[in-house]
């Protein structure tokens, strides 16, 4: 079983910023679902976790050490 950890909310706000429509999501609603969010633990018992960020050309995933 893997865990993500999302990085970047700034990153996530400017890109939903340009969507347009149903698809923009309320900046609000962002802020306030980033403050509730706990990332994945590996007391949780997964295999591995991962941090995923964006950048221009896709996202990018980095393995996290167990040791950290």
């Amino acid at each position: 079983i893997n865990g993500k950890i999302f990085t970047g909310q700034g990153q996530a706000i400017a890109r939903n910023a340009g969507r347009t429509g149903r698809a923009r999501v309320p900046e609000h609603a962002l802020r306030s679902a980033w403050r509730q969010w706990q990332p994945p633990d590996w007391v949780e018992g997964f295999d591995a976790l991962f941090e995923v960020w964006s950048e221009d050309d896709g996202f990018q995933l980095m393995e996290v050490d167990r040791a950290q």
